[in-house]
């Protein structure tokens, strides 16, 4: 190769190396901006147990596990996790909200362990999914409940790798490393075997809240919002609403008490109520006649 082309080459590459570089630069940058954004959206709250009535901190994992490489602001690292934990500081017990659709696998088994080494005693509560990495984080609850409508979702571990065949198998090393400690971990609990957690994985199993807890993955579920019970609201209502009919408004029995309004056939009254109705007609019309004569 001509000297001026190797020359012309080198400066290629050292540009690519600088820009590189400097790339690295404004994604460490953005790293450092999130986790200072994060540390101002993940505020800590309270959290109340209706059936003992404690109060407890509480952290809300919404959103993507792991670093922020699209710098939108919806993730959560492992950093902004330790962060949050050194500033809440040590409690009897904590909450952890989750809605998230998993993320990084690393960032995900550092915030499952952070919690597991607490003392405190930590309720996890899915509000909405526990996916991927965010159903292995769940596990570090002690209690574990899960919204009747709320998804859990486990899988294999996968990922991108660039390079030669070589490059590949070991990729596919590492992947069926973090499978096998990734099995353990909803093994250990849930009770089953780490085969029949594997089992699980392979297939990319989606649960629902019922389902996750038959499974084992959770312990109890949030109920959905049901109609009010008899007493808390007219009675009329509930009865309307069991016979799928609208509620009965007082507006509805001024007109069914209209004249001419009778009640329905089928109505137990209705035979007398007629007969009362065309009773007082009656009389009505002999009084009126009675003038006319």
């Amino acid at each position: 190769m001509p000297q001026k082309a190797r020359k012309s080459k080198r400066a290629r590459m050292l540009r690519l190396a600088d820009n590189d570089e400097k790339l690295i630069a404004r994604l460490r940058q953005r790293q450092e901006n999130q986790r200072a954004a994060n540390r101002g959206r993940i505020e800590f709250g309270t959290f109340r147990d209706e059936a003992t009535g404690s109060e407890m901190p509480m952290i809300e994992l919404y959103g993507e596990i792991g670093f922020d490489y699209w710098g939108d602001g919806s993730t959560i690292s492992k950093q902004d996790f330790a962060a949050q934990l050194k500033e809440l500081g040590d409690v009897p017990e904590l909450a952890i909200r989750i809605d998230s659709p998993g993320g990084d696998v690393f960032d995900g088994i550092t915030i499952y362990n952070r919690l597991v080494q607490l003392k405190a005693r930590i309720h996890v509560l899915i509000d909405g999914e526990a996916a991927s990495i965010a159903a292995v984080i769940a596990m570090a609850g002690d209690e574990i409940a899960i919204a009747e409508n709320g998804m859990m979702m486990i899988h294999d571990a996968w990922g991108i790798e660039i390079g030669n065949s070589e490059d590949m198998q070991a990729m596919a090393a590492i992947l069926d490393k973090l499978d096998g400690q990734i099995a353990r971990t909803f093994a250990a609990r849930t009770g089953k075997t780490d085969a029949a957690v594997r089992k699980l994985m392979d297939e990319e199993s989606y649960f629902t809240g019922a389902e996750a807890v038959e499974a084992g993955l959770a312990d109890s579920i949030i109920a959905a919002k049901t109609a009010p019970a008899p007493g808390k609201g007219d009675a009329r209502d509930h009865a309307g609403a069991a016979r799928g009919l609208a509620p009965v408004t007082d507006q509805d029995e001024r007109e069914a008490a209209a004249p001419g309004n009778a009640a329905p056939p089928d109505h137990p009254d209705a035979e007398a109520e007629e007969v009362a109705v065309r009773l007082r007609t009656l009389d009505l019309d002999d009084d009126e006649a009675e003038g006319r004569s």
